[in-house]
């Protein structure tokens, strides 16, 4: 998959740095426009970006139960939870998403599919009803590039870009994450937009 992603952006016109990691990111705006900001990378490149987005796999914001929950904790930070959710030593206490010790990886579907066991789980505990056990969701890649491109992999299987592109090249599935949610995308106006002038 990575060859074919690669590939993909080369086709596209974009460059993939390997082997370099950015050396002054303390400096950099990241996750919003600033136009010509400059990396610097270890090996002494130099790469001029207008919008830098982290994906460094941060360390888990667990500040808020680390010591209420010590003993429930893995050495990465992580709560240890059964397969109901349930955290090891708090028999009332649910945990979901990244803070979990599940061995899956955390995608976008994690925290729906959580939630819908927590829920569960919620309401049979005060009817004193039988606890659902969490199923990892399989595992699916969608990448898109673009409107018309991207690569797809499902459960280790590579499916090329049409998966991709149907999922995600339309909206990035928003309208779906909105839809389940109950709840419409707010569609901008030209006088509703930030910045414009009625």
């Amino acid at each position: 998959m990575q060859k074919n992603l690669n590939d993909l952006l080369t086709q596209k016109g974009i460059s993939v740095a390997y082997g370099e990691s950015v050396c002054n990111l303390d400096e950099i705006t990241t996750n919003k426009r600033n136009d010509g900001q400059v990396l610097r990378t270890k090996l002494g490149s130099t790469i001029v970006a207008d919008f830098v987005v982290t994906s460094l796999g941060e360390k888990l914001n667990n500040e808020f139960y680390e010591k209420v929950l010590a003993s429930s904790l893995t050495p990465n930070g992580a709560l240890e939870v059964n397969e109901h959710l349930k955290v090891k030593g708090h028999g009332n206490i649910y945990a979901m998403c990244d803070v979990t010790n599940i061995d899956e990886e955390k995608t976008p579907c994690t925290p729906t599919e959580h939630a819908k066991v927590v829920k569960e789980n919620l309401i049979a505990g005060c009817n004193n009803g039988k606890l659902t056990a969490y199923k990892a969701v399989m595992e699916v890649i969608l990448v898109s590039v673009g409107k018309d491109a991207g690569v797809s992999q499902i459960c280790g299987m590579q499916l090329g870009n049409f998966p991709a592109r149907m999922a995600k090249g339309k909206d990035r599935m928003a309208g779906d994450t909105w839809a389940e949610l109950g709840l419409e995308i707010p569609v901008n106006k030209p006088d509703q937009c930030h910045g414009s002038k009625a």
